[in-house]
């Protein structure tokens, strides 16, 4: 097993930390589909094609809510 390094390990968990806090400020403002396409995108790390498929619209349509998701996160001062 390949341990990583501190200063990696620590910025991963950051990355995750900031994320769950967003989400958390997101879930006041995203309806059930637009929180599940973020939590998606930013924890799971899926592509738009993969969350397609998983929640059976196209791929436009997800390009679409994470466009307008990502609108909102960047009013609540966040990255997406």
């Amino acid at each position: 097993m390949t341990r990583r390094s501190t200063p990696a390990f620590a910025e991963d968990l950051a990355r995750t930390v900031e994320a769950r806090q967003m989400l958390g400020r997101l879930s006041k403002q995203l309806d059930e589909r637009e929180l599940a396409v973020v939590a998606m995108t930013a924890l799971d790390g899926l592509t738009q094609e993969e969350i397609a498929d998983i929640l059976g619209l196209s791929r436009k349509t997800i390009n679409r809510e994470l466009d307008a998701i990502r609108g909102k996160v960047l009013a609540l001062g966040g990255t997406l």
